[in-house]
């Protein structure tokens, strides 16, 4: 009877023991997702002037460079930065960004102007794209309702970046 009992407060206290050490809520009520994908990207840019018949160029040492605002809030940033087709017109780009984070890609939307120096026109910007947890970048700047004119015909055109981060 003796060897039941201890037994029986042997297996109770493991009981207990086990019971009171469950997991605890450890998750992230606040992730930090721009802390992730903060820093610079170099890569290859694209530009595709759709309909207008321009094909894609390429610039293999492109950088755009992303700051972190806060856990969800991204600056992406390319500063003066020549568009070999466009000749001495520079793509000089602030956005406020979105970030979101799903299956291990994030994600980065917002919209912005860009203004074409030295022709003095604001031009519509909408960027998105993905990060992935690895560093690899694919963000796409749409620019709408450009006026015909400029150095490219008017109309909208799609700029992609594929980078990786340094």
């Amino acid at each position: 009877m003796e060897v039941k009992n201890k037994f029986f407060l042997l297996m109770l206290a493991s009981a207990l023991f086990i019971g009171f050490t469950s997991c605890g809520d450890d998750d992230d009520d606040n992730p930090d997702y721009a802390k992730e994908i903060a820093g610079t990207y170099k890569g290859i840019l694209s530009m595709d002037m759709g309909d207008n018949g321009w094909g894609p160029i390429s610039d293999e040492n492109f950088i755009i460079t992303v700051t972190r605002n806060s856990n969800t809030m991204v600056t992406l940033r390319i500063e003066n930065q020549n568009l070999p087709i466009l000749g001495d017109i520079s793509l000089d780009v602030e956005c406020t960004s979105n970030v979101t984070f799903n299956n291990g890609v994030y994600g980065i939307t917002g919209n912005t102007t860009w203004d074409v120096i030295p022709t003095q026109v604001t031009i519509p910007i909408q960027v998105n794209g993905t990060i992935t947890s690895a560093g690899i970048a694919k963000i796409n700047i749409a620019a709408i309702d450009v006026p015909g004119g400029l150095p490219f015909p008017g109309g909208t055109f799609n700029v992609v970046f594929d980078g990786n981060k340094e």
